[in-house]
């Protein structure tokens, strides 16, 4: 005789078992038309994608561009948000890079901008979060007569100095990686201005540029010999901070290999995107650091370098967190924001002395809508719901 689950049991599996359809929306700079929402299987998951373009208007389109795209799946219904985010960024990423594939299209990178969850049938509310990146396009700190004077004097050995070609390489690495927002690509701007500096960093630490002497035993006969091996020995060196990897300490050595082995995996794509998780941000800062260091120190202005440092990056990930009740979402190809029109200005507040951000954002046709700001506290690529810092706000 089969045994009787029990009530709790039942329950217990229901809610194990209880499914949600999750929606991502995502922008594009390129404008594109695709006639009818595709249904597909991404990545082992069942999904619908549409692509709209951001203007109806020929002229308008080739003009300002843009489109939105949005795809919709299914996960449990106690699935993260950010977690959902990112599988859906991940599904309509491959899906635009199998469109380039077979059409040639020019697509720029993809920018996040909602995710939301609605539980089978509709019922409870709808959460969601929307990203805000809030972008400061003015630095923060004054180019003083000090900041000026250095840089003088750092253009002038660049000038005079026989390595000053490379000097001035290993500088617009530098700069370029301190400026481009994504994190693999700015690593490998900055590995490559690593690499410009390995001839004077190597004749610095009395070694041979490129190359370092090894031996080896023959298995035939037993004969030892010995051979060049192309390294990054100055560069190694100035990691280490010696030229005995042995002498190396463990910090060193853990920067040494973080930065060595990302670069082996993103040059030769080893690995998928959300396999790396933050580690190039956490590459990136250190290379970033040897660069600067290695620059200031070849250049013979060692006071401009520093023990501490800091990498300014990107916008503010700021979100906005937030539910409302509905009994269904509209039709895929009519999803847009859910917080219609999000704009965002800097402004003066007396209890503050620097500029704070004031939202605005349009909340028509939405019920019982309940919405407050966060801050991600971590990378998007590792976050999750409970990174997201809460911050302090005023309604107008």
């Amino acid at each position: 005789m089969s045994k009787r689950p029990r009530e709790n049991d039942n329950k217990s599996e229901r809610a194990a078992t209880s499914l949600a359809t999750f929606r991502v929306l995502v922008k594009q700079a390129l404008s594109i038309d695709v006639s009818k929402t595709e249904d597909l299987d991404i990545q082992g998951v069942r999904c619908r994608i549409v692509i709209r373009p951001a203007h109806n208007d020929l002229a308008t389109q080739r003009k300002f561009g843009g489109a939105t795209l949005a795809v919709e799946f299914r996960k449990a219904a106690d699935y993260d948000l950010i977690a959902a985010a990112r599988d859906g960024f991940e599904l309509i990423e491959d899906f635009l890079s199998a469109i380039t594939v077979v059409s040639g299209t020019t697509f720029a990178p993809s920018e996040i901008i909602q995710v939301a969850k609605l539980r089978d049938g509709g019922k409870g509310d709808c959460d969601f979060v929307q990203f805000l990146p809030l972008a400061v396009r003015h630095w923060h700190e004054e180019i003083t007569d000090d900041k000026l004077n250095s840089a003088r004097k750092l253009l002038a050995h660049w000038d005079g100095l026989e390595s000053g070609r490379r000097l001035r390489r290993a500088a617009r690495r530098y700069r370029f990686a301190a400026g481009t927002m994504d994190d693999v690509s700015a690593f490998l701007e900055a590995y490559t201005g690593l690499e410009a500096m390995e001839k004077p960093l190597a004749i610095a630490a009395g070694l041979s540029p490129g190359s370092e002497d090894k031996q080896a035993i023959c298995p035939k006969c037993g004969h030892e010999y010995s051979y060049k091996r192309t390294a990054l020995v100055g560069v190694r060196a100035l990691v280490h901070r010696t030229i005995d990897p042995a002498q190396a300490d463990e910090d060193h050595l853990a920067d040494w290999k973080l930065i060595n082995s990302l670069r082996n995996q993103v040059t030769h794509s080893l690995v998928d995107d959300h396999q790396l998780k933050d580690r190039p941000l956490n590459a990136l800062i250190a290379t970033m650091h040897y660069l600067h260091d290695a620059i200031c120190t070849c250049s013979h202005c060692p006071e401009i370098s520093s023990t501490k440092y800091t990498l300014a990056r990107g916008p503010v990930d700021f979100v906005l967190v937030g539910h409302y009740v509905t009994s269904e979402w509209p039709v895929l190809e009519e999803w847009s924001q859910i917080l219609k029109n999000p704009v965002y200005e800097w402004v003066r507040h007396p209890d503050y002395t620097d500029l704070i951000p004031e939202l605005h954002f349009e909340v028509k046709g939405l019920g019982s809508v309940g919405v407050w700001p966060g801050r991600l506290k971590k990378a998007f690529a590792v976050a999750s719901m409970k990174d997201i810092d809460r911050q302090n706000f005023e309604y107008d």
